[in-house]
């Protein structure tokens, strides 16, 4: 077995290791924090965020942005996914910004007019993060949401004197899309990007600086493009919003960002809930990571609503939160 090898094994050995210890003897976190609120006005638009500050936190901690996904919101990223107990036990800070509903000028429990494709929903409540394909729909009148995140992260590391070079992002479904959009657009404005649960976005032809980024999907997620619906799409519109004529899958987006970070190989390994895919000799030693997680659907493993682990009690549990957070620390 090679070095490499053993670190990976090493790795999730600690991962699972963890995962199976109770929580109140694994960790003990007292006087856990408590959320405060704020607004940042960007394109004429209020825009609310939450922020997570442990308890001595300490001097230039770590911050962690996670994007919640269409037509949820701030208050559920926060509360579902984890993010606030790991970033107790962590010591750094998390950020839960909201995105905007379809038609922002709308009452949220307004219909939608007859202009918003009906897959996008009825009422104005759905949320949809303005990354990608979701710019060019002129429907939905969204500011950018790239201009709001950065500037939001901006304001972050100044008011809360979080750590400039320990910044990382993640995002579920829409909110990975608009993570990926941020690699794509923004590679220097975080140290690690985490894309979960959304492959298609468009994809630039070169990037200013090299990221890394971790992607997953499940391999029985239904909100992946299927060939029949891709097929049905006008190829000016795939062009357009996906950039690229071929069906958008995880091994295509994979590989596309090989690309892009110049990557020199891959490597292939298996783990407990699939398999993991580890690009090497990237530009500016980036990390590329891809987890395809076999029969899993469209959730966020171990988050509060997920019920992957308990639909698989013959396998160790899967903490995609603190996978995530792995990765990020690992970046260079």
């Amino acid at each position: 077995m090679s070095v490499h090898s053993k670190t990976i094994v090493l790795f999730f050995s600690v991962i699972i290791g963890l995962q199976s210890l109770p929580r109140a003897c694994a960790f003990e976190a007292t006087n856990p924090s408590a959320d405060k609120h704020g607004a940042l006005t960007v394109d004429g638009y209020s825009r609310s965020y939450t922020i997570n500050i442990p308890p001595n936190v300490g001097r230039r901690p770590p911050v962690v942005f996670m994007l919640h996904g269409r037509g949820g919101t701030k208050e559920q990223a926060a509360a579902e996914f984890g993010w606030r107990e790991l970033a107790d036990r962590e010591r750094f800070v998390a950020v839960f910004p909201q995105a905007l509903p379809i038609i922002p000028d709308l009452a949220l429990d307004s219909l939608t007019p007859a202009s918003v494709p009906s897959w996008l929903g009825s009422t104005n409540f759905t949320i949809w993060w303005s990354s990608g394909f979701a710019r060019n729909l002129p429907a939905l009148h969204h500011p950018d949401d790239g201009v709001f995140l950065t500037r939001l992260i901006a304001k972050i590391v100044d008011d809360e004197h979080v750590d400039p070079y320990r910044v990382y992002i993640a995002g579920f479904s829409s909110g990975g899309g608009m993570v990926a959009d941020l690699a794509a657009r923004y590679p220097k404005i975080a140290r690690a990007f985490a894309a979960i649960a959304s492959i298609g976005g468009l994809r630039p032809s070169k990037l200013t600086a090299p990221v890394s980024l971790l992607l997953l999907q499940g391999d029985a997620d239904s909100t992946a493009l299927q060939p029949d619906y891709w097929a049905q799409i006008p190829l000016e519109q795939k062009l357009s919003w996906f950039g690229q004529a071929s069906l958008p899958t995880l091994s295509s987006e994979a590989e596309s960002w090989a690309v892009l970070d110049r990557c020199v190989s891959s490597a292939k390994q298996s783990i407990p809930w699939g398999q993991r895919f580890v690009w090497n000799g990237c530009a500016s030693q980036a990390h590329l990571e891809v987890y395809l997680i076999h029969g899993l659907g469209h959730e966020w493993p171990g988050s509060s609503v997920s019920r992957w682990n308990q639909s698989h009690p013959s396998l160790p549990p899967l903490d995609l939160t603190a996978i995530v957070w792995e990765f990020c620390k690992l970046a260079p």
